[in-house]
């Protein structure tokens, strides 16, 4: 019998705030052997993009960047879970930035959720994309081969393509099947 020791992330460490604490408990965490797992928020981790002059924000946060620094030559020893992964579907989301930036190497990448296959396929594969499942290629070769699509009138002379349904459903089911 084992006991996990768990820490969890705080927004103050070692007399030091916010990021600078986060970053120094992630160091600590990876570096030392006072703890098995270490629990973080998404909103803990993904920061504030920054205005760059005349160029609209920058499309990842500076936070985000540093965190997959830190991760990176620890990267094959982690196992990440993301609990209610739901929140990393939506592609240019700040949660699925900072998955997509510090997932790659990482030893295992387990997502937890109970809602995603009820909310859609789409969503399904959004998640397993971000964490780096593309057994089908990108989101946009994701829609072109499984999803029924039409455009609707959203106003203004806009229109937007929305999903009506599902093709080879099968066929996607054997795909991910090997992931899940």
């Amino acid at each position: 019998f084992s006991t996990l020791r768990v820490g969890v992330m705080q927004d103050s460490y070692k007399g030091l705030k916010s990021y600078e604490a986060r970053y120094a408990q992630l160091k600590d965490f990876l570096e030392g052997d006072d703890l098995d797992v270490m629990v973080c928020k998404y909103t803990s981790m993904i920061g504030r993009r920054r205005k760059i002059d005349g160029k609209g924000k920058e499309r990842v946060s500076q936070e985000i960047r540093q965190f997959a620094k830190i991760l990176k030559p620890h990267a094959a020893d982690v196992i990440l879970v993301l609990d209610e992964c739901q929140k990393i579907k939506t592609v240019g989301a700040q949660s699925r930035n900072l998955i997509q930036h510090i997932q790659p190497g990482i030893g295992r990448v387990w997502a937890l959720t109970a809602t995603a296959i009820k909310n859609g396929l789409e969503e399904f594969y959004s998640i397993a994309s971000a964490i780096g499942i593309k057994p089908f290629g990108s989101m946009w070769d994701f829609r072109r081969n499984f999803c029924l699509c039409k455009e609707i009138f959203i106003g203004k002379g806009k229109t937007r393509e929305v999903i009506e349904g599902y093709r080879n459903v099968a066929e996607f089911k054997a795909g991910m099947r090997p992931f899940f």
